[in-house]
């Protein structure tokens, strides 16, 4: 009965696929004409003025997204050229998995904030608007989105909150054509390499600078990220594995098709099975906070993954939004496709890297050697001869490893953030410069005008 209603029902998936893949592309054509119309500019930019401050508004909706943040906001708080206004967007709007904790978040972290309205904005003027998510389509009601905060005039900056890291057509789209991109006023991205693909698919790439990227700076620091004690108490000593799932991975393909690019979830389940009987063994499972939203056969078996980790005597289940203790103070880490498998490179252990047997997804130049320089694995059995490489002790690509990460992340100093807020400031005090020298060339042209008014009286006839 099941398989004859999947029979039935993947038609009609199939023809909805292709109804949002033609959706977002004509999304994506509207935005185009939109930014090559002048009628959609700004009337002008919210100037910066000789003597004020610089005003920076931070648009806040995803905890899980703060690790790209963190230390430009701290930067921008400890510089006293800058008054900043950290706005809650307390809106749930599309897919709103990841928003559902933000509140909670900001009050554990204890970072003082307002809830962000229409009013606060306007009240505040904010030369700089820091935008946490590049969907406004999918996250944002039509008041919050780029392309209005951008015909307020207000700078917009952005900063991915992931690292870019497949390279086929749909994530391009994803990456360099979203809307936020295209009306930013700065993008900053992590290589020199990474922007290269931004000059390549992005037509406002002229905003796009490298300095760096935050989430990298608390990762450099690993001494203040302790273990987390729930974790630390129940491994008791014994070497621990964490296991990062990103939620099942279906790319729409232009046909309407779909491809998985993560693991089939029942290679996983067959894992979780393994990892709990061994006893001497500690294992994190860290799932993505949509790990649990898939429809059907999917949803079933992520949740079965779950309930087999979170019953373990030898496992547990961190559904924290901020992942980086855990991913700092492990011995071993096991990861398919998400962000995180470029960033537990910073713990400095081996690593397995999780695709699907039937289809490797594509990644984008700037990540690709050093996701290659990870043990490769797309079912249990590769799993298994992980765990028990590490249990002997073996980890003969270490040194491959550690040189491809010095040299898809060339700034790993902890300094990312502040160079970001160096540049803003710079940049904004550039245009003021620029805006004085325009008034004064106006002012001369004005005055050389009069002159020349002035001579001409004096040149009539008495």
């Amino acid at each position: 009965m099941k398989q004859l209603l999947k029979t039935i029902l993947k038609p009609i998936a199939d023809f909805f696929r292709k109804i949002t893949y033609k959706l977002m592309r004509d999304v994506m054509e509207d935005l185009h004409t939109s930014m090559d119309n002048p009628s959609s500019a700004p009337i002008a930019r919210i100037p910066v003025c000789e003597d004020e401050y610089l005003r920076i508004m931070f648009l806040f909706q995803m905890a899980s997204f703060w690790p790209g943040w963190e230390t430009f906001y701290q930067a921008c708080l400890d510089d006293p050229r800058i008054i900043v206004k950290f706005a809650f967007l307390d809106e749930l709007h599309g897919d709103i998995t990841q928003m559902l904790t933000a509140k909670t978040f900001l009050d554990e972290k204890q970072i003082p904030y307002e809830v962000y309205s229409d009013r606060l904005f306007n009240c505040f003027q904010p030369h700089v608007l820091v935008m946490q998510t590049p969907y406004d389509y999918g996250h944002r009601k039509a008041h919050v989105r780029s392309s209005a905060f951008y015909r307020k005039g207000t700078r917009i900056v952005y900063i991915p909150y992931g690292i870019e890291l497949s390279d086929t057509a749909h994530a391009r789209d994803a990456h360099f054509c979203n809307a936020v991109v295209m009306n930013a006023w700065r993008v900053f991205t992590f290589s020199e390499r990474m922007r290269e693909d931004y000059h390549r698919y992005c037509s406002n790439s002229t905003a796009v600078k490298c300095l760096g990227h935050p989430k990298f700076d608390t990762l450099y620091h690993k001494e203040k990220l302790a273990c987390l004690p729930e974790i630390a108490e129940k491994a008791a000593g014994r070497p621990i594995y964490v296991w990062h799932v990103h939620f099942p991975k279906i790319t729409p393909q232009p046909d309407g098709s779909g491809i998985m690019v993560t693991p089939w979830l029942e290679e996983y389940v067959a894992f979780a099975k393994y990892a709990i009987e061994q006893k001497d063994l500690f294992f994190v499972l860290q799932p993505h906070p949509k790990f649990l939203d898939g429809e059907g056969d999917l949803g079933v078996k992520a949740r079965k993954i779950v309930d087999m980790m979170s019953a373990s005597d030898n496992a547990c289940v961190d559904w924290s939004d901020d992942y980086r203790n855990t991913i700092l103070n492990c011995d071993y880490f096991i990861t398919d496709r998400s962000a995180l498998m470029v960033e537990a490179a910073t713990a400095q252990v081996p690593i397995l890297y999780m695709s699907n047997k039937d289809y490797y997804e594509p990644l984008t130049a700037a990540v690709a050697p050093l996701v290659e320089s990870y043990y490769q694995g797309t079912g249990v059995e590769d799993m298994k001869r992980f765990v028990q490489q590490c249990r002997a002790g073996e980890d003969p690509r270490k040194a491959e490893r550690e040189q491809a990460f010095r040299d898809t992340i060339p700034y790993f100093d902890g300094k990312s953030g502040w160079r970001i807020k160096e540049h803003i400031v710079d940049a904004l005090y550039a245009e003021q410069e620029s805006d004085v020298q325009n008034q004064l060339r106006e002012l001369r042209q004005q005055v050389a005008e009069l002159n020349a008014r002035l001579d001409e009286l004096n040149a009539r006839p008495q």
